[in-house]
């Protein structure tokens, strides 16, 4: 900074220590007359016997002087201690602020224990002074809410990473409490080296009055002299030893004032003119220290900004606290503003009242916070509101119809088959293809109406109209628009969108049910065959409520263990012999009864629970085989189905092997039995697990075969094991002759192919012996049994054990038929 700071820091400083150098050799000075005058009459008067009171006298004083210096001398050695470790601290809380995580650092801890202590001695030491007691007591205060605030700033650190920045309202009031106890520090450090010269005066003023009169006795009053002589000297030495200390510590705080991160300068408070400044200051706006020697704090500032500044200023108190002044606009050098923190404190500087400011630049926080504001209410991708400002937006809408009569419109917009191309074209593809959707859509809407991105590849337009019939144009505007191609990269895509549409005041009266009705009607137009929109009706939501609540229910059997496992044995049908068993999942809820598989497996399977479900199933099969094992019972097959969710799972494989080595059980006895639709879900992925099933030793089988739509060149791909004629076929047999030309095809397709083959559905003696006759051995049934507890098919393998014959189908009604899980 310019050459006239350093001197002048120095002044702030050490100005008290010397003026009262100077006063105290101008009392040495005349001690020392008075004690030449004393000497003259004491010599003549008292003689040799007075000289020993003197010596006791003196090496009292001496001792009680001594006494006195060290006392100071650890006080401010405790003083220095204080302020060094206030320093090192406030570099650890910058550094912890000002850097990334890139390693590990050791955690951060307050030394308010040693501070404690420091202060504790120290006040011992001034014990006697109630000033240096009282301040004492305030650095204190000051480092236990040090510690407070410290630790708050370090578990905020910690938690999330470059959430505190320079100018944090947390680090503002560290930093003023960390700027207050210096100060402290400093006046207790002069008001101590004030104490110390006045008593190194009073020590000087003695000696010389018992050396003046040591000389006017002879010889032992010489030898007196010549021991206070020496005397003095030590107690000299340790006076500049003191002084020495004090001008390091004035380095010191010239050292902490200029080279310090923040901006600091301090301004005259008459002319506001610039007296000095840290070398971060003209670093900071760009001026140099010649430029800014010349300029005042209004230059700073824009002059819209300078009456207020005026004001304020003027009214500023007097005292030597630390205040905030907020948030203020400064200018630099190149004419760019920036948002500025200003922390005024005032002080004297060369004898007349001015001002420091610390300044803290927030610019880029302010910044931060209101792009935080605008990704909180915008879509990162599409640039569309999100839902915030979706909801806000019709809540404001709907107050407006609410005045004046009018409607609002909410269009919920679903892209069909968008998965589709996320999962053949890649994320990156189905991104910009959504980006080039919300631009078209967009445009395809009325000014005034809102289109914003609710999730996914879901969109909500939201118009405000006077009558609902105005949408007409724009609904088959948004139609026609999305039967134009889009284009990304050299692809040309295809992608169409069924559109659910629900009013203010005809539908919902706030903006969440508005919303589900049309996500209600945007369901129900998928259904009618997508690519088309459809308007709310209140029993869209009916449906809906029942396909909830059967979820929620369902979930929670799931955790509780309610639900339960039937197994339906399979047989040889020419021997009558029970060859294997099929799991098959059972619910009975307490409010709903019984459900039918035919109802809570798809719920399953589109809200995932499906895998819970599967995995439940396979090692409770896997546990039950196994139990029947144990008891000497046959050893037979389990079958157990397995979902297209469960295919797609990475994991599979796993599951399966740990169910199978968590019951003991041979994977060669375990049958994993799989849809033809599962199987052409993504045909490479499944044939890769299927073999690797095969490869453990399970076997796999198709289930309901011939009702889907698999090409017969993928059957040798798929590593199959045997195939299920379905009971659709089974049970058309004797009573269609197309049905059973279709059941004959797939039994000569199986042996063509030479898989195992079994039939499920057979409920009649015609069943059988047509099945047989062409081929077909095994099968399963309720001519032979429904699906059964696991002690019924224990006792049907005992020995003696008999069939339990069932219903027929027809007999029993849909619920009487076995679904699989």
């Amino acid at each position: 900074m310019w050459s006239a700071i350093p001197s002048r820091l120095a002044g702030m400083v050490g100005q008290s220590g010397s003026k009262t150098g100077q006063d105290g050799a101008g009392a040495s000075y005349r001690a020392m007359r008075v004690a030449l005058t004393s000497v003259a009459v004491l010599a003549i008067l008292v003689a040799i016997g007075f000289n020993t009171l003197l010596a006791t006298r003196e090496a009292h004083e001496e001792n009680t002087s001594l006494q006195a210096l060290r006392a100071s001398n650890r006080l401010k050695g405790d003083l220095d201690q204080l302020q060094q470790f206030m320093l090192e601290t406030h570099d650890q809380v910058y550094i912890l602020v000002g850097t990334k995580a890139y390693y590990v650092h050791s955690a951060f801890e307050f030394p308010l224990r040693a501070l404690l202590d420091l202060t504790g001695d120290a006040r011992t030491q001034c014990r006697s002074n109630a000033e240096c007691v009282s301040r004492m007591d305030d650095l204190d205060e000051a480092s236990q809410k040090l510690d407070n605030r410290t630790q708050e700033l370090v578990q905020r650190v910690s938690k999330k990473p470059g959430s505190v920045r320079l100018g944090d309202p947390l680090l503002s009031e560290i930093d003023a409490l960390f700027y207050g106890v210096l100060a402290n520090v400093v006046e207790v450090r002069m008001a101590v080296d004030t104490s110390v010269d006045e008593a190194v005066s009073r020590a000087s003023a003695d000696a010389k009055w018992v050396s003046s009169a040591l000389l006017a006795s002879g010889l032992t009053a010489a030898v007196l002299l010549l021991w206070l002589m020496l005397g003095n000297a030590r107690i000299a030495r340790k006076l500049r030893a003191a002084l020495v200390s004090a001008d390091a510590a004035g380095a010191q705080y010239r050292r902490f004032f200029e080279e310090h991160p923040l901006p600091i300068w301090i301004f005259d408070n008459s002319t506001f003119g610039f007296v000095a400044a840290n070398h971060a200051a003209p670093r900071a706006y760009g001026y140099s220290e010649a430029e800014l020697r010349e300029m005042s704090l209004y230059d700073m500032h824009p002059r819209e900004n300078r009456a207020r500044l005026r004001e304020i200023l003027s009214n500023q108190p007097s005292g030597g606290h630390t205040r905030s002044l907020g948030v203020w606009t400064y200018r630099t050098r190149d004419g760019e503003s920036r948002s500025i923190h200003a922390y005024h404190r005032s002080v004297e500087y060369d004898g007349r009242p001015a001002t420091m400011s610390v300044m803290v630049d927030v610019t880029e926080r302010l910044q931060y916070q209101a792009e935080l504001e605008r990704q909180a209410r915008y879509d990162a991708l599409t640039q569309l509101p999100n839902r915030v400002l979706l909801d806000e937006h019709i809540a404001a809408a709907i107050l407006r119809a609410s005045a004046d009569g009018g409607n609002v419109s909410v269009l919920f917009l679903d892209l069909d088959r968008f998965k589709e191309v996320n999962d053949s074209l890649g994320h990156r593809v189905g991104d910009t293809l959504l980006a080039q959707m919300a631009t078209r859509l967009t445009a395809a809407v009325e000014p005034g109406d809102m289109v914003a991105r609710y999730g996914g590849d879901e969109f909500i337009i939201v118009a405000e109209r006077p009558r609902e019939t105005q949408l007409d144009s724009v609904l088959e505007r948004l139609i026609a628009v999305m039967t134009e191609p889009l284009y990304v990269g050299q692809q040309e895509l295809y992608v169409e969108s069924s559109i659910g549409i629900s009013s203010y005041p005809r539908d919902a009266a706030d903006s969440d049910m508005l919303i589900r009705n049309a996500d209600a009607a945007m369901y129900f137009a998928k259904s009618r065959g997508r690519n088309q929109y459809q308007f709310y009706r209140p029993e869209l939501n009916e449906a809906a409520a029942q396909r909830l609540n059967v979820s929620m229910r369902l979930r929670r059997a799931l955790k509780s263990n309610a639900l339960s496992i039937v197994y339906q044995p399979q047989f040889n049908m020419l021997s009558g012999e029970m060859v294997g068993v099929e799991a098959l999942l059972r619910w009975t809820d307490e409010l709903l009864g019984p459900v039918s598989p035919a109802v809570f497996i798809p719920i399953a399977e589109e809200t995932g629970l499906i895998l819970g479900i599967g995995e439940f199933v396979l090692r409770t099969a896997c546990h039950q085989a196994k139990a029947w094992q144990d008891l000497g019972l046959p050893t037979i097959r389990m079958s157990v189905n397995v979902s297209p969710r469960q295919l797609e799972r990475s994991d599979l494989l796993s599951v399966v092997a740990s169910a199978l080595k968590e019951a003991d059980w041979p994977a060669e006895l375990l049958e994993l039995e799989v849809t033809e639709g599962a199987l052409m879900r993504n045909v490479d992925e499944v044939a890769g697990v299927l073999r690797a099933l095969r490869e453990l030793g399970v076997k796999i089988a198709i289930d309901d075969f011939g009702t889907g739509y698999s090409s017969l060149s993928y059957l040798k791909r798929f590593c199959i094991d045997r195939i299920k004629i379905d009971r659709a076929f089974v049970q058309e047999i004797g009573r269609d002759a197309d049905f059973e030309a279709l059941a004959l095809a797939v039994v000569a397709i199986a042996k063509a192919l030479k898989f195992d083959l079994i039939a499920e559905g057979v409920e009649y003696e015609a069943h059988r012996d047509f099945l047989v006759e062409h081929g077909c051995v095994y099968g399963q049934g309720f001519l032979y049994s429904p699906g059964v507890s696991a002690a019924a098919i224990e006792r049907m393998m005992s020995p003696g054990g008999g069939v339990e014959r069932g219903p027929t189908s027809s007999e029993a009604g849909d619920g009487g038929r076995d679904s699989m899980s």
